[in-house]
This record gives structure tokens, C-alpha cells and sequence, in this order.
């Protein structure tokens, strides 16, 4: 393939700049706005979710037990994780709401720029940080992300810090970088496979592990609860929620979708065989590929637990991962890369900014149009599985 000209390469950089530039200006005064930036999300708080667990710390420092159902119907809680993750949102608590918005706004627009840097010193040998900073904060999923103040990558930049540090053997540090990671463990948790079955590292985890359970005991004692009854309080809060039915993606969505109950056998069964399959080819790839092994485990953590179209930022590291691949040749590549581009850029996000297009919308929110992309993400999970442990010979197809 002939490279592409000079003015047409400056003509499509420029045009990279603008987006990201008009990404990130209407996406921060959204998220700093007591109402949202869209026609669809006109009537949210911006930063709402930040809110939410912002108010959840700011009682339970205080020593209130928020998983009380009459505490949770008092002030109107959402408490659907464990106290170790609101821990970490507990020094914003100390600042008045205003700056806590902002300030929350700033460490997302940071750890933007932290993830793309990390992805490409870690896996890139330092290549591409623009054009992977401007996937990302190109995406439609990051657009809702920084709408709604979520945690997802503050999730992802510590993970790779992690990921960083046991590569360069230092166990604790990369240890105190998990814990830290686990703030949306919901998310980061079957990311520990990457450490345990692919790098074959335990000792980060053991201090994660520990450091935990250290906090989580102090919480037992704060709150005057078991260990049972406090590990049961965000369960209890997220099935009285019904977070199962909200996915995007993930297979909970997926089965409430085709069969009106997200758990149940089919729901197990599918897990099981997801995680099988993603424990199978770790173990395949023996070190040989570090960020197909990490893009297959995202889009495996993406799938077997509740997550909003806000996660599903990760799906940049398959998209990552496949622009290294001489696209032309490789089909199994090229078709992962497809499936990547419609779950970051083809949604209804984009087209909140015109009148006209509910009926449009209101279809690409549909239980259809929803399973329908998850098939096809499930699909690319498992062909980017197979690519992995297969890869083509070199100079074939």
C-alpha cells in the first residue's frame, strides 16, 4: 500500500485536533452543568455519578451506615460498592461540591491523557499517543463517561501503572497500584487474570489482596457490622436498583434482553465459557503478545459483568491492538477492528446534537439493535481469541 500523501496526512491530523478539541470542550462544560449538554440527557446532572458516590463517601465518614435501607431512602444513597471504593472519593467529601465537580473533572482529563501515554510506552514503545488520545477522546463512550463523572479511568490508568510496575519487578508498588485500581472493582477484578494466568504474577496481588481486607475490617469495626452483612449491603442495593437490567453489552443485558431474566443458567453457562475460553488462551499465549492479552481480557471483564456504555472505553485496547496489524491481510484483525470502531463510535451519542432523530435514537437504545451489537462483540471476542493463538506465518494471510 502506498503511504498516504503529506497534505492529505496534515488535512486528516488537523481534523483529528479539531474533533478532540470540540470532544473535550462540550464534554467538560457538560459534566460542570447542573443540567446535560444534549438533547437526550438535557434533564441530567452533569457529574451525576460522581455525585452520587460523592454523597455515599460523605456519610459514611461520618459512620452512617449507608446500606440501611432507611438511611438509603433518607438521603436518597445509591450505595452499590463496597466501602473501600468510596474510601478513595472520601478527600473530595472535604471540599464543597462545586470543586469536587471540577476538580474530579481535571483528574479524568488527566488520566485521558495518562491512558494513552501508558498504552503506548507500554505496548507501542512509545508510538501513536496522539492518535490514541484522540481515539479515546473521540469516543461516544468517553463523551458519557465524562458527562456522568465516572470512575472507569482512573480503573484503567492504575491498572497499567500496575501492569508498569511488576514488569519492572517491584511487586508492592505494582501491589498498591492494584488496590488502587479496584476503586470500580466491578470492573477491574477479572483484570487480575492478566497478572495471575498471563504474567504469572501473585505477589501484587497478595498485597492488594491484604490491603484490602485490612480497610475492609476497619469499615466492619467503623460500622459496627460482619463481614457478611457489609459485603452484602451493595448487593442488596444494586438487585433492589436493578443495575443488572441497565448493561450495555455485557451478558447480564444480553440474556434480560432475550429472555427477561438477566441471571440464570444461561447467564452462569455463558460466564463460565467466556472465562474458560479467556484462561485457556492466556495460558496459550505464554508472554508472547502483552496487548492482545490485555485487549482480550477487557473485552472478557466487559462482558461477564454489569457495565454501562461508559466502559466500554476499553474497547480502545482491541482497537489498539489491531491498527499494529497489516489490516490488509489479516482478517480476523480487520474484522475485530470493525467491531471495535461500532462499539466506541456508533451510537446514539452523536446524534443528540440534531432535532429529528428520536425515532433513530430511540432504535439504537432498542433491546434488538442492543443484542444484535453484543453478538457482534461477542464474536469478535472469540475470533480475537483464535487470532492470538493462531497468529499467520509469516508473509501469509
Amino acid at each position: 500500500m502506498k503511504p498516504m500523501p503529506q497534505p492529505a496526512r496534515l488535512a486528516l491530523k488537523a481534523c483529528l485536533a479539531l474533533a478532540c478539541l470540540a470532544s473535550v470542550v462540550i464534554c467538560s462544560r457538560s459534566a460542570l452543568k447542573d443540567t446535560g449538554e444534549f438533547q437526550y440527557n438535557s434533564a441530567v446532572q452533569g457529574s451525576m455519578n460522581f455525585y452520587e458516590n460523592f454523597q455515599n463517601a460523605f456519610y459514611l465518614r461520618q459512620g452512617i451506615d449507608i446500606y440501611d435501607p432507611a438511611v438509603i431512602q433518607k438521603y436518597a444513597l445509591q450505595p452499590n460498592y463496597l466501602p473501600n471504593s468510596f474510601l478513595m472519593i472520601m478527600p473530595f467529601t472535604y471540599l464543597p461540591w462545586p470543586l469536587a465537580r471540577g476538580l474530579w473533572l481535571a483528574l479524568n482529563l488527566l488520566f485521558t491523557v495518562l491512558l494513552a501515554r501508558q498504552i503506548s510506552d507500554l505496548f507501542l514503545g512509545g508510538r501513536q499517543f496522539p492518535l490514541l488520545f484522540a481515539l479515546v477522546a473521540c469516543s461516544a463512550s468517553w463523551a458519557t463517561l465524562i458527562h456522568a463523572g465516572q470512575f472507569t479511568l482512573w480503573s484503567f490508568c492504575f491498572f497499567l501503572l500496575a501492569v508498569k510496575w511488576e514488569k519492572e519487578g517491584c511487586p508492592v508498588l505494582s501491589g498498591l497500584a492494584i488496590a488502587l485500581c479496584l476503586l470500580k472493582y466491578v470492573l477491574t477484578t477479572p483484570l487480575m487474570l492478566y497478572f495471575l494466568i498471563y504474567r504469572r504474577s501473585w505477589k501484587n496481588l497478595a498485597v492488594a489482596g491484604l490491603l484490602h481486607g485490612a480497610v475492609f475490617s476497619l469499615f466492619c469495626l467503623w460500622l459496627k457490622l460482619s463481614p457478611v452483612e457489609l459485603f452484602m449491603g451493595p448487593v442488596r442495593s444494586a438487585k433492589a436498583m436493578g443495575v443488572q437490567r441497565r448493561g450495555y453489552l455485557d451478558l447480564l443485558a444480553f440474556w434480560d434482553h432475550l429472555t427477561g431474566k438477566a441471571t440464570g443458567i444461561p447467564y452462569y453457562l455463558s460466564v463460565l465459557l467466556v472465562l474458560g475460553v479467556l484462561a485457556w488462551t492466556l495460558l496459550r499465549l505464554k508472554g508472547k503478545d502483552d496487548l492482545g492479552a490485555l485487549s482480550l481480557t477487557v473485552m472478557a471483564a466487559l462482558t461477564v459483568m454489569f457495565h454501562n456504555n461508559y466502559d466500554y472505553v476499553g474497547a480502545v485496547f482491541p482497537l489498539a491492538w489491531c491498527l499494529q496489524k497489516p489490516l490488509l491481510k489479516d482478517r480476523a484483525a480487520l474484522a475485530v477492528l470493525t467491531v471495535a470502531v461500532l462499539v466506541l463510535y456508533v451510537t446514539s451519542h452523536y446524534l443528540e446534537f440534531f432535532r429529528g432523530m428520536d425515532a433513530v435514537m430511540d432504535f439504537m437504545k432498542s433491546g434488538a439493535y442492543l443484542g444484535g451489537l453484543a453478538l457482534l462483540w461477542y464474536a469478535a471476542f472469540g475470533l480475537l481469541a483464535w487470532r492470538l493463538v493462531h497468529p499467520p506465518a509469516a508473509g501469509g494471510n
